[in-house]
Order: structure tokens, then sequence, then C-alpha cells
């Protein structure tokens, strides 16, 4: 039986990466330092220890701790504790607790042999003033649409209640206008009675003038008469004045109530829009906050 061929590799390919760890790792990854921190796009600094010492360091453009290789790792450092409690340490300096002036965050990671040994550690510093900045940003867009969502709840509820008023306002014009138009009925009926009286009293002053001097009492009744239909006369024609200005004062409210509503209407349409672009505002902000929070975990 024929053995099994292998596939021959190409000319020119190159061999597989093999896995490497431990001491070896290290100074891989001590050899490709530049590299990496020119792979990374934030502003970041990159070094490499082997047990106590630095094997290479490169400052980010504005971090720079100013290590040499050779250089001892400070005791209870996050890169020696990283090492001692075998585990990834990550913490983020706010800018009042940063050496550098502005927000930076630091990360240990052990590097172990294959017998589960740290021997060493990678630390990176990456300056997150941008991110921080768009933290700041989100949270402070969330706090406005906060506001506005706030100022909008008591917007609608007032409009809501003007919208009530103005309605009510609305048809109590309506009635008025409509009492209105009833009384001037009682106006008609007013007005031909003082007409009735005043021929009444003519009537009468007609009879006394007649009887002579038994009827000057009488004339005297008539003459009464006819003033108290003078006076009838000259009331209802001011009370058909005043009920003319109150019908004409009436119809203006309800047409300036019907400008209120229909301006009430749009005002509340205008803050449904706002209302919309409120939560397009806060979904932005949260959008800002995932965004900020795995850059900072990216780092």
């Amino acid at each position: 039986m024929t053995a099994p061929r292998q596939e021959s590799r190409a000319a020119g390919e190159p061999n597989a990466c093999r896995a490497i760890s431990g001491r070896e790792a290290l100074r891989a990854l001590a050899c490709i330092a530049h590299l990496i921190r020119e792979i990374f796009p934030g502003d970041m600094s990159f070094a490499v220890i082997e047990d106590d010492e630095y094997l290479v360091y490169v400052p980010g453009r504005t971090i720079d701790i100013k290590k040499k290789p050779g250089d001892k790792l400070t005791e209870g450092s996050a890169g020696h504790r990283c090492m001692m409690e075998k585990r990834k340490i990550v913490k983020e300096f706010k800018k009042e607790d940063s050496p550098f002036g502005f927000p930076y965050v630091a990360a240990s990671v052990p590097i172990f042999d294959a017998s589960g040994k740290a021997v060493g550690c990678v630390i990176t510093a990456e300056n997150i003033t941008r991110q921080e900045t768009m933290r700041e940003t989100a949270e402070l867009l969330r706090a406005s649409t906060g506001q506005i969502a706030d100022s909008l709840q008591t917007m609608t509820g007032q409009m809501e209640e003007m919208r009530a008023a103005g309605e009510m306002l609305n048809s109590i014009t309506s009635q008025a206008v409509s009492k209105v138009e009833g009384t001037e009925q009682v106006f008609g009926v007013i007005e031909g009675v003082a007409k009735q009286t005043n021929m009444l009293g003519l009537n009468a002053s007609i009879e006394a003038s007649r009887l002579g001097d038994q009827g000057k009492g009488f004339g005297v009744v008539a003459e009464e008469v006819r003033k108290l239909a003078v006076r009838s006369s000259d009331s209802a024609r001011q009370i058909k004045e005043i009920l003319e200005y109150f019908k004409n004062s009436t119809i203006e409210i309800n047409s300036s109530t019907d400008t209120l509503l229909h301006i009430i209407k749009e005002q509340s349409r205008i803050i449904e829009t706002i209302a919309a672009s409120s939560e397009e505002m806060a979904s932005v902000s949260a959008m800002l906050e995932k965004l900020s929070s795995s850059l900072g975990q990216g780092s």
C-alpha cells in the first residue's frame, strides 16, 4: 500500500505560525513593540516586562513615563500585581487623579510559561480624553433631553388645560350669542308696548280736551302715560344698543376663541414634533455612551 502523500506547500508560502508562550512570547512582543504601537490608532504607550525588568517601552503621543530597557518594575504597581495575582488588571484614571493632566486607562496583562508561571507582563496606557469627552457629551445630552421631556410633559398638560378652557369659552360665547338673539325679541315686545302706551296717552289727551274742565284730571294722567311711553321707548333703544354691543363683542370673543383653539392645536403638533426629536436625541445619547464605553473597554 502506498503511503499517503502529504500536500506540498506552494513555493514561497511561509510556515504556519506555531504557538509560543512564556519568555519567547515576551521577546517576540518586544521585537514588534513599535509595530504594535503603530497598529493601534489611539494615543497609547506600550511596554513589555520580563520578570521585573523592562524589555522595551514605547511612549504614546502624550503618555510617556520615561522608561528604558533594564529599568525595574515598581513593586506594588499594577504590572507587579498582575503577575503576582495572575490576572489582568485594568484601572481608569480620571483627569483629577492623572499625573498627565488628562484621563487615561492602564491595563496590565500577565504572560505565562508552559508551567503556568507568570514570567512577565504587557502594560498599556491609553489617553481616553476623546472617550471621556464623548461620555460627558452623552451625559449632558441625556440630561438635556430629560429636561426637555419634563418641560414638554408640563407644556402638554398646560396646552390640554388651555384647549379645554378654550372649548368651554367657545361654548359659553356661542350660548351668549344665542341668548342675545333671543333678547332681541323681548326688545321688540318692549318697543311695541311703548308705542301702544304712547298711542294710548295720545288718545287720552284728545279725550280729555273734548271733555273740557271735566277732563283735566284725566288729561294729567294721559300726559304722564305719554311721558312713560317716551321713557320706555328711550330705554328700549338704550337696551338695544347695549345688546348690540354685547352681541358684537361676544362674536369677536367667539372668533378669537376659534383662533386660540387653532393655535393650541398647532402648538400641540409642534410639541409632538419636539418630543419625537427629543426621543431621537436620547437615542443618540445612548449610542454615544455605548460607543464611549466600548472604546474604553477596547483600550
